[in-house]
């Protein structure tokens, strides 16, 4: 799950970023639907990162259950 959320973050935001940079210095003179566009864009790019975020934090919680140091040695470790 965190590999998939990793990898679909990393295309969403590099996927947001690239379609919607040439516009972002024209804003001012864009109509109505490439403004939306623009921030559609954003949109995506900041939930793109947000999944890579969040992959990131969920690896580093696993290895920290995983590897923790307050576990009883004699019981069996899953």
């Amino acid at each position: 799950m965190k590999k998939i959320l990793f990898i679909t973050g990393i295309a969403s935001s590099v996927f947001g970023f690239f379609q919607g940079y040439p516009y972002v210095f024209d804003y001012g003179i864009l109509s109505n639907y490439g403004k939306g566009y623009v921030w559609g864009s954003a949109l995506l790019f900041f939930t793109g990162l947000a999944m890579i975020y969040f992959a990131l934090k969920i690896k580093k919680q696993a290895h920290k259950v995983r590897f923790s140091d307050d576990i009883d040695e004699t019981e069996p470790r899953n």
